[in-house]
């Protein structure tokens, strides 16, 4: 959670992004176990809350993904879009 910690207090997170981490070559320098990270939003609006940062808004978004606009097949994420702001004390709460 380095964005939290480089924001001054007052400073803005706006996290949009599904929920799913990897890289395309991870193979290449990762074991067969650590190819991904999933993690539930809740966790990481907890964490958000844990590291001082005080929720503002919050919505699901439709974020095509590498897709070509003319193709029949596209691939769809449905993320989190939300805005934190920095209380500058840790253990924050939602508003």
């Amino acid at each position: 959670w380095l964005s939290a910690h480089c924001l001054k207090p007052g400073g803005y997170w706006v996290n949009l992004g599904p929920l799913l981490w990897h890289w395309a070559d991870s193979h290449t320098y990762l074991g067969p176990n650590e190819l991904s990270c999933e993690v539930p939003l809740e966790e990481v609006h907890a964490c958000a809350r844990e590291l001082g940062l005080t929720m503002q808004y919050k919505k699901m978004a439709k974020c095509n993904y590498t897709c070509n606009i003319k193709s029949m097949q596209q691939t769809v994420f449905f993320c989190d879009f939300s805005v934190h702001k920095k209380t500058g004390v840790s253990g924050g709460t939602d508003e």
